[in-house]
């Protein structure tokens, strides 16, 4: 039982993002801490697969394959919109080499690595942009693109 609630502690630790290498987290303990370490771990998977708990790490190619996936069923003017791919991989994959995955959110690299590919192949998305993804955001649009005069 002790070694479960040392458990529930390391993993809620993680959980609240307050992460505590192992070998910090068991110095503390009076014992065999090598024990300790091993046993938290072995738990840990077990405690998570119990609680369902599902680590995920979000990234932007799973955002980008969503909007490829968009752009296929409701933007159907684009022919063949797999051609993006190639670039849009290209350039998500520079920008996980840069802090702006610290900065952005993956929906947000992965649209514009679609805008960038789509910009490389010569490929207007403006209207993909403002009709398809934005729809039912008629006053951010007029904010956005005000109606000439």
């Amino acid at each position: 039982m002790f070694y479960f609630r040392l458990t529930v502690v390391y993993l809620s630790c993680k959980v609240e993002e307050f992460y505590v290498p192992i070998g910090q987290f068991v110095s503390n303990l009076k014992g065999n801490r090598e024990k300790f370490a091993d046993t938290i771990l072995t738990f840990e998977l077990l405690l998570m697969s119990k609680l369902r708990y599902h680590l995920t790490v979000p990234n932007p190619f799973r955002a980008m394959e969503g909007l490829l996936i968009d752009i296929k069923t409701r933007f159907k003017e684009l022919e063949n919109p797999e051609r993006l791919r190639k670039n849009a991989e290209e350039y998500i994959d520079r920008c996980l080499l840069s802090d702006i995955v610290l900065i952005l959110s993956p929906s947000r690299i992965g649209l514009s690595g679609i805008l960038y590919s789509a910009g490389k192949e010569g490929i207007n998305m403006d209207r993909y942009v403002t009709e398809v993804l934005m729809t039912g955001l008629e006053d951010v649009l007029r904010c956005i693109y005000p109606a000439e005069k």
